[in-house]
């Protein structure tokens, strides 16, 4: 199966009414509690590698903020596990100067979208950004690859048949600043301070205020 870019191609909109959009999707897990009384959760997982378990958990880029915020946009009355997060607070941590999100900018672009999807035929379409910026964005439809010819092609069979693997060198290590704000089990289970170094004298520390 080829694509063909369809971004010149469009049909009357037969509406002009709002839009109304299906998601399909699924939550990874629901919460069972012995307490009758206590409602099941639906949760999102959303896995973070982190290069500093030690002295804490790293703050949330805006690449990853944009991910949970589309995961929990798209899953009404679900709960992230990254910590437990909704949409409220996935978007006021967005706002943090560091992260700068701004989601009106990428639902302006979802409506975009949207609204070329409503002017062309049915069928199967994929988004596929531009390899050299990765700024803009092209709407491309299936086709057979055998009978049709187009200038601008993109095998999506092709690119996932390739066991290559692409690393990215780093002149330096990607460690971020530390959230101060979150405590792992880690931190309960030995009394410590995210981003901090441990103490030498913990122990006697304790012993002298057991004492007094």
């Amino acid at each position: 199966m080829g694509l063909r870019d369809i971004k010149n191609s469009s049909e009357p909109c037969e509406s002009s009414q709002p839009l109304r959009i299906l998601v399909r999707h699924s939550v990874h897990g629901l919460s069972r509690f012995k307490n009758e009384k206590l409602l099941s959760k639906a949760y999102t997982i959303y896995p973070k590698l982190e290069n500093q378990a030690y002295f804490g958990c790293e703050v949330n880029t805006l690449s990853e903020i944009t991910q949970q915020w589309i995961q929990l946009l798209t899953r009404p009355n679900t709960t992230l596990l990254q910590e437990e997060k909704d949409l409220p607070m996935v978007l006021k941590e967005g706002q943090e100067p560091h992260i700068g999100f701004q989601p009106h900018q990428l639902l302006a672009t979802l409506h975009s979208v949207f609204s070329a999807v409503c002017r062309i035929v049915t069928g199967h379409y994929i988004l596929h950004h531009d390899p050299k910026t990765e700024a803009f964005i092209t709407l491309l439809k299936a086709t057979d690859s055998d009978k049709e010819v187009h200038l601008q092609k993109f095998n999506l069979h092709a690119v996932y048949s390739t066991g290559s693997v692409n690393t990215k060198n780093y002149t330096v290590p990607p460690w971020l600043a530390l959230d101060t704000h979150v405590l792992t089990p880690f931190h309960l289970k030995h009394c410590k301070i995210p981003a901090t170094f441990p103490m030498d004298n913990r122990k006697s520390s304790q012993k002298e205020k057991s004492g007094k």
